[in-house]
C-alpha cells in the first residue's frame, strides 16, 4: 500500500489535491528544482484523488495532452486515494534503471537465452489489488503474455529517495502473488557519481524492507 500523508517518508513531498492543473503546476515545480538540483525530492505524494482524476492524469502523458510528463512514473492506491508522481526530471535520473537494463540484455545474449524468450517491457504498469504501480524497467517471460506480470523489475532514483524506493521495490514482491521474483533497486549518489545496487528477492519476512543485498 502506499504511504498515506500522515506516514510518508522525507524523501516525499505531500500536497492536498485540488485540480488537475494545479497538480500539473507543482510537478512542473519540482521538475525545475530537481534539474536544478534546488531540491533532491523525487517524489509528490497528492490526496485525495479520485479513480477518474488519476485515469485522466494517467492517459494524459500519452494522448497528446501531456498533462504531465510522460517519464513520471505513478504509483496509485485506491482505499486511500492517495497518488504518488516519481519524476524523472532528465535523462541522468534514468540512467541507473537504463545501464542495469542493458546489462541484464547483454548477460542474456551472452548465456545463449533468445530475445525473444525474455522481454524488456520498460515501464508498463501493473494492477495489484489494491494498487496500480509502474516500475522504471522490468523483464518478463514471453509466455506470461501482453497482461502478464514481469518476472524482474528495476526501481531507481536519487540517493535522498531510498527509504521510498525500498517501498517501491517491496511493493512487486508483496503484490504479484509471487510472479515477480527479483526486484533491483538502483540509487545514485548525485556528489560522488556512483550507483548503489540493492536486490529484493521473493522469499522475505519484512513486507517493508525485504530482504535486499547490497
Amino acid at each position: 500500500m502506499s504511504p498515506t500523508p500522515q506516514d510518508e517518508p522525507q524523501c516525499i513531498e505531500a500536497h492536498k489535491f485540488t485540480t488537475i492543473s494545479r497538480a500539473r503546476k507543482l510537478v512542473g515545480q519540482q521538475t525545475f528544482r530537481l534539474l536544478n538540483d534546488i531540491s533532491r525530492k523525487q517524489y509528490l505524494l497528492f490526496h485525495p484523488v479520485s479513480v477518474s482524476q488519476f485515469t485522466t492524469l494517467d492517459e494524459g502523458r500519452f494522448d497528446g495532452r501531456e498533462i504531465i510528463p510522460k517519464k513520471t512514473r505513478l504509483t496509485y492506491d485506491t482505499p486511500t486515494s492517495t497518488l504518488i508522481v516519481k519524476i524523472m526530471a532528465s535523462p541522468k535520473h534514468d540512467t541507473a534503471a537504463a545501464l542495469l537494463a542493458f546489462k541484464i540484455s547483454s548477460k542474456l545474449e551472452s548465456f545463449g537465452v533468445p530475445a525473444t524468450a525474455f522481454l524488456p517491457v520498460g515501464a508498463a504498469g501493473r494492477q495489484g489489488k489494491y494498487t496500480a504501480k509502474q516500475p522504471d524497467a522490468s523483464f518478463k517471460p514471453s509466455f506470461r503474455g501482453e497482461n502478464g506480470w514481469p518476472s524482474l523489475v528495476i526501481e531507481s532514483g536519487l540517493a535522498e529517495s531510498l527509504v521510498q524506493l525500498r517501498r517501491d521495490a517491496a511493493w512487486w514482491l508483496t503484490n504479484s502473488d509471487g510472479q515477480v521474483r527479483i526486484a533491483l533497486l538502483a540509487s545514485m549518489q548525485k556528489d560522488d557519481r556512483s550507483i548503489v545496487v540493492e536486490v529484493g528477492l521473493q522469499a522475505y519476512s519484512d513486507p517493508v524492507a525485504g530482504d535486499y543485498d547490497r
